[in-house]
Parts: structure tokens; C-alpha cells; sequence
């Protein structure tokens, strides 16, 4: 997660790859202005998004914990379920959005077909039809 800043990202060439995005872009910092860097924050507004990130990373790990450790009285099973998991991510994917592979020749263009219980999707190619199964780092 991109939280202070989003790195510059080439849109042509062998590294190229989606715009990149942060946090930072979409909610105000609560600073007051100072010193500018060279990318357009002050040194109070920068400290601001490291605390940011860094509790962030707390609160992610302190509710992933609390999530794996929560008791059924605390919790429904439905939602402690890796099911219920896998369908809620489900329900924010766009099925007919194109996607380019990352690392193939030809880089090709291809469609969701389904998300599977252990992290790999499956995919298929928008000129050919070919499916297949991905298993990491799969798009650009």
C-alpha cells in the first residue's frame, strides 16, 4: 500500500506498468504548511504520512491478529470463514476488465474467470480464449 507518496511508474518500455497511486492523494493531511521538498511536501506534511504508514501497519497487523484469534462469541463463524473471505474480495472484482500479464512475451491481454480458494486465478486470453491459471505477480 502506497501510503505517503506513489511512486513514478514508466508507461512505456520493459518496467512500465499501471499509474501508481497513494493514500495521501485522496485525504488531507493535517499539517501546516513549511518547507517544500523537491515532490511538493513540506518536511511536516512527509513526517505526518510516515506516522501514517507506520501506525497503519500496526492496525493492520493488531486486526489480522484479532481476526485469527477471534473466539465464535466474539465473531460469527460465517464471517471468520475463508469462504466468506474469498466472496467479499470476489464482489469487488470488475470481471470484464482487461488486464495485461506481467514478465510474457508478447504481454498479453486477458480476463478474470475465477478467483480459487488458494490465491491463483484463473484467466483467459482476449484474442486467442486460451485459459489459464496464474499463481503470483500476475498483471501490470
Amino acid at each position: 500500500i502506497n501510503v505517503g507518496y506513489a511512486p513514478s511508474i514508466p508507461s512505456k518500455g520493459a518496467d512500465y506498468g499501471r499509474r501508481a497511486t497513494c493514500l495521501s492523494q485522496y485525504c488531507n493531511a493535517s499539517t501546516s504548511a513549511g518547507e517544500i521538498d523537491g515532490e511538493g511536501r513540506s518536511k511536516e506534511e512527509e513526517e505526518y504520512w510516515i506516522n501514517m504508514s507506520k501506525k497503519l501497519a500496526i492496525d493492520i497487523a493488531h486486526d489480522l491478529h484479532s481476526w485469527l484469534h477471534s473466539t465464535p462469541s466474539t465473531l460469527s463463524l460465517d464471517v471468520h470463514s475463508g469462504e466468506s473471505v474469498l466472496n467479499q474480495w470476489k464482489s469487488y472484482i470488475d470481471w470484464d476488465m482487461e488486464l495485461i500479464l506481467r514478465d510474457t512475451p508478447k504481454r498479453e491481454r486477458v480476463t478474470l474467470k475465477s478467483v480459487m480458494h488458494d490465491g491463483r486465478v484463473v484467466v483467459q486470453e482476449v484474442e486467442t480464449g486460451v485459459t489459464r491459471t496464474l499463481i503470483t505477480d500476475y498483471f501490470l
